[in-house]
């Protein structure tokens, strides 16, 4: 857990104190199946197991930076599934702040209830006070009723959304809140700055798994999650939920008529994205397929060059070769010239020596001529 986030943070994914201390508190392995766990700290998504699935990190990441969290937003979690990032936002968001999830699959639904419990109950007395309740609600998001739901300071999608589903979820938001989220395949940051008017920052383009939608599961709230109203964040009025406990017991739909069509919905949604996630995987094996054939082509065509350069080198050494020999003949010639030229000079001293010999012994001869011309 540790190396992950530390790679998150030298990566400048999570930058702001608050969320560098929310993803060292809270381990993502405790919110994994056993069969799971060794993906927990990977820098990868953990692929769909049955109902369980996270999104990789930086997605993560990158939803607590953009949502700048601070003390006391009211959160809801869209598709809360494990309950990781639910845990992540009550790290930054306080104990005394409304953080519920929705998540159709009751399974997930159980998981994030224990799992967070679980998470809790490996913290010191100190860190515990930390982090509040996390209510986690059965049903579909689409069928929350805008009058009775409270608006929330943020909002987290975790699956593929349509336009018509983003302004759905737009109408949840309080003055100044923050909708992050997958819309028509990019993640946007909305902010409601009034009553209808929205600003939209771009992001990264992202595949995520659709918002299920033809389900018809009313969102419920348990009995034992205490929502009394008396909240200061909270405005719901409880008395038109339908209550019921999350028990060992398959929650019914609200028309019990409707209970084979709802269950051929759910079980038509689960093959839709099973095979989805079979044509993301197919398309992810041949997009690394092809990858990896241009990195052959790459390193082909590399390993040619450089045996042309090898090729180029060795002609270099040839001719440096060459042009050394040929270099030291000329000095070998010049060598000789100077030796010749010593030589010569040599002579033209010896030559001048004898010169002035002869003109020597020419004016003694003149002397003793003259001499004997003089006695006579």
């Amino acid at each position: 857990m540790e190396q992950l986030c530390t790679d998150l943070e030298s990566k400048g994914l999570i930058r702001s104190s608050k969320v560098i201390s929310a993803f060292r508190i809270v381990d993502k392995g405790k919110f994994l199946p056993k069969e799971l766990s060794g993906d927990a700290y990977c820098s990868q998504k953990v692929v769909k197991v049955k109902n369980f699935h996270q999104s990789a990190p930086y997605i993560y990441a990158s939803a607590l930076e953009s949502m700048k969290l601070k003390e006391g937003n009211s959160f809801l979690n869209i598709g809360s599934g494990t309950g990781y990032l639910s845990a992540l936002v009550a790290a930054c968001i306080g104990p005394n702040a409304v953080n519920d999830g929705v998540e159709l699959c009751e399974e997930l639904v159980r998981h994030a209830i224990y799992s967070y419990q679980a998470f809790r109950d490996t913290l010191e007395e100190t860190d515990r006070k930390k982090f509040g309740d996390i209510h986690f609600f059965c049903g579909n998001a689409l069928q929350i009723n805008h009058c009775e739901f409270m608006s929330y300071d943020r909002i987290y999608v975790g699956a593929g959304c349509s336009r018509e589903q983003q302004e759905f979820f737009q109408r949840l938001l309080s003055n100044d809140g923050i909708l992050y989220g997958p819309f028509e395949g990019q993640m946007l940051t909305i902010c409601r700055v009034d009553e209808d008017v929205f600003s939209v920052c771009e992001g990264s383009f992202e595949r995520f798994l659709p918002l299920l939608t033809n389900v018809n599961a009313p969102i419920t709230i348990p009995k034992d999650s205490k929502l009394d109203g008396q909240h200061p964040s909270r405005t719901i009025k409880n008395e038109k939920f339908q209550t019921n406990q999350i028990t060992s017991e398959k929650m019914k739909p609200e028309c019990a008529g409707c209970d084979a069509t709802t269950n051929l919905d759910i079980q038509m949604q689960k093959m839709q994205m099973h095979v989805q996630d079979m044509v993301g995987t197919l398309s992810k094996l041949i997009s690394e397929r092809e990858e990896e054939k241009q990195r052959v082509e790459v390193v082909t065509n590399q390993a040619e060059w450089a045996e042309i350069r090898v090729i180029n080198a060795e002609r270099a050494l040839q001719i440096a070769k060459s042009e050394t020999h040929l270099a030291e003949i000329r000095a070998a010639q010049a060598e000789e010239a100077l030796q010749t030229a010593e030589r010569a000079q040599i002579r033209a001293v010896q030559a001048q020596n004898e010169l002035n010999v002869a003109k020597l012994l020419a004016e003694k001869r003149a002397l003793l001529a003259e001499e004997a011309l003089k006695k006579k």
